[in-house]
């Protein structure tokens, strides 16, 4: 599955955040959500929640995992430093068609869920990778009388997750998907 992040803002697809500020002449250190690290400037121009364009004039690999790049018109440390958390967004038509069986996290949260059986068993709210691999976070109104809303949490894979309809706007969830405890 091509990475990303369990954010989507403004429209677009969240390709990484700029985590602080490195060495004096203005340039970032971001941490990317992409698969190989320095195809965050591989889609033109970044644009931040607040609507602020971003181009990447020079990109390098950090030792971190991450980058550090220099973006156009951030030229002394302490515009770099204003630019901590701030999140690095892209339009999704910019994004190249994920492969078969493989989706962005963009279009997975929001889908519904149901069953194989048409129940409506919630909403993907987000996508997390803890290490062993992503995880759906479904959620749902409480069905216990007590208000707010309630989620678990499930592999997203071909045992818990029959199918996939992004066009449609949803997903089938298994029979063994019901094993999972709402919270």
């Amino acid at each position: 599955m091509p990475a990303g992040e369990p954010v989507e803002g403004r429209g677009g697809v969240c390709l990484g955040v700029i985590v602080a500020a490195f060495g004096v002449r203005g340039e970032v250190r971001i941490r990317p959500f992409t698969a190989q690290p320095e195809n965050i400037a591989a889609y033109g121009t970044l644009f931040a929640e607040d609507g602020s364009a971003f181009r990447i004039e020079s990109l390098r690999l950090h030792k971190s995992g991450g980058v550090v790049a220099r973006l156009d018109g951030i030229a002394a440390r302490e515009q770099a430093q204003a630019l901590a958390g701030t999140h690095l967004y892209v339009a999704r038509a910019a994004l190249p068609d994920a492969g078969e069986e493989e989706w962005y996290h963009a279009d997975i949260i929001g889908l519904a869920a149901y069953s194989r059986q048409g129940e409506a068993c919630g909403r993907v709210k987000a996508i997390w990778d803890f290490g062993a691999g992503d995880m759906l976070e479904l959620e749902r109104d409480r069905q216990d009388g007590k208000a707010g809303r309630q989620s678990v949490m499930i592999p997203f894979t071909r045992e818990n997750v029959a199918e996939v309809e992004t066009g449609a706007g949803r997903i089938t969830l298994t029979d063994m998907a019901r094993r999972f405890e709402w919270q």
